[in-house]
């Protein structure tokens, strides 16, 4: 009778302690999304509900580095690192302009008539020539700008863009491996979690069909009831253990998406209220 009264407060040792982490979790996640904390998050659903993919290597027939985000931002700096190159290029070459330049003005014998203007300006202006008349002009030309010596300044602000450019190239090529060794370690981790997952599967299947056995037998009077409280306590613990195992190949699918980029940023949370 002491035994069972000792398995009874265990069990509500550990009920309250379930509740307990329950209302921490609630607590943590929504400090992790941005969920005002004075409300109430409401979180629906079942981990056995998770869909877990079976062949990690599937992945791999759609996988691209651009499907990585930060391989996209790494993309887009390189592009801008090679455009400031070419800038700085540039600005070295030498510059050929045109112009063209008309319109009309006016000229007197006299200062006095600069302010004023005894005619207007007739169709047939180009006759119109003489004292207080207005006449047109034109011009065009080109221009040819080049610095041919600055200092080396510019030389030198090439080669620094261009060492920036060889550098930005070798983070390039860095980022391409560590994805390559990220992708190859995930579908690992993935395909280790499934394994265990299925063994502990198995092994909770098997508690609870000792269990079940023990209670039949401790029923017809042909067993203990240290029987049934040990084979309860293990199938507990298998229970625990798988669930333990369900929750890390959820996490290693989580990271298997992360690798090959398939996360989904403005995705809302399954689940959530």
């Amino acid at each position: 009778m002491q035994r069972l009264q000792v398995q009874y407060n265990n069990v509500n040792t550990q009920r309250s302690n379930f509740f307990n982490n329950k209302k921490m979790a609630i607590e943590i996640l929504k400090f992790s999304i941005g969920y005002p904390m004075d409300d109430e998050l409401n979180v629906s659903g079942s981990i056995e509900d998770v869909n877990l993919v079976s062949d990690p290597s599937a992945y791999t027939n759609d996988f691209t580095y651009e499907n990585r985000q930060d391989y996209q931002a790494m993309q887009a700096q390189q592009k801008m690192q090679a455009l400031s190159v070419k800038n700085y290029q540039a600005q070295t070459l030498p510059v050929l302009s045109a112009y063209y330049r008309s319109g009309f003005q006016t000229q007197s014998n006299n200062i006095a008539g600069i302010f004023k203007t005894n005619t207007k300006i007739p169709s047939d202006y180009a006759s119109a020539i003489g004292a207080d008349k207005w006449l047109n002009y034109s011009a065009f030309g080109v221009n040819l700008n080049w610095n041919v010596f600055t200092g080396m300044s510019k030389h030198h602000k090439i080669q620094e863009e261009k060492i920036r450019l060889q550098q930005m190239n070798n983070s390039f090529r860095l980022l391409k491996s560590s994805i390559d060794m990220d992708v190859k370690n995930t579908v690992l981790i993935y395909g280790n979690s499934l394994k265990t997952l299925q063994s502990q599967k198995e092994n909770m299947e098997l508690a609870s069909n000792v269990y079940r056995v023990t209670r039949i037998k401790f029923e017809q009077g042909v067993g203990s009831n240290i029987e049934v409280v040990n084979a309860e306590a293990d199938f507990r613990t298998a229970q625990n253990t798988y669930y333990q195992a369900l929750y890390d190949a959820m996490i290693a699918k989580v990271d298997l998406d992360k690798a090959y980029g398939r996360l989904d940023p403005g995705a809302s949370t399954n689940g959530t209220n």
